[in-house]
């Protein structure tokens, strides 16, 4: 009989417990959008729930911009985007969806949105002992560095000294250094040319 794995150690204390019950319909989000959904229907009707569907609607918002918008605007007649933490996230489902479509001044507009936010989100926190995970502002950074990195950089670099600013710049480098890959499905497959045999 097979052992199954357990989540590793090591994320357990950088991961809000709430966000473990949603892997699971994040893993299945970029292969079967209806059965990520459906899974995360089944969990509580709370801020996991609605969290979950943000992220959902992150990860397909390059290949199904529509449907994204549809689960954000699911979220947002739900209630629950009162919390300044769902705020984040929804701002950053939104962003992903407006650059998708290629509404450049919209993400723009979100970016600021975003970065304003998560300003008190974060230094709040840190006063106390430190905050290690925001849900969204890592893929807001991103997004900003593809975006808007001037102002990207001006946001991380406010940021007090921490291990959430040290994530997030090294994110910004790694943007800065990889091109954003496109979706599975738009990638061509490679030529094989078989007059050479």
């Amino acid at each position: 009989m097979q052992k199954k794995a357990a989540f590793p150690c090591h994320l357990k204390a950088t991961v809000p417990c709430g966000r473990i019950y949603g892997v699971d319909a994040l893993r299945l989000a970029n292969i079967n959008t209806d059965a990520a959904i459906a899974k995360a229907e089944t969990l509580p009707a709370d801020d996991r729930r609605a969290d979950t569907m943000l992220s959902i609607a992150r990860e397909i918002a390059g290949k199904q911009p529509e449907r994204a918008q549809q689960l954000i605007a699911e979220v947002k007649g739900s209630n629950k985007t009162g919390i300044p933490e769902l705020q984040l996230e929804l701002i950053s489902a939104k962003a992903s969806v407006a650059a998708a479509q290629a509404k450049n001044d919209e993400t723009r507009e979100l970016l600021q949105q975003g970065f304003a936010l998560a300003t008190p989100i974060i230094t709040e926190p840190q006063k106390s002992g430190g905050v290690s995970f925001v849900p969204g502002l890592g893929q807001l950074v991103q997004l900003g560095m593809q975006n808007d990195p001037d102002s990207t950089i001006i946001f991380v670099q406010s940021l007090p000294a921490s291990w959430l600013k040290a994530n997030l710049l090294l994110g910004a480098a790694a943007d800065l250094i990889m091109p954003p890959r496109p979706p599975i499905s738009s990638r061509t497959p490679p030529h094989s040319d078989k007059s050479n045999f």
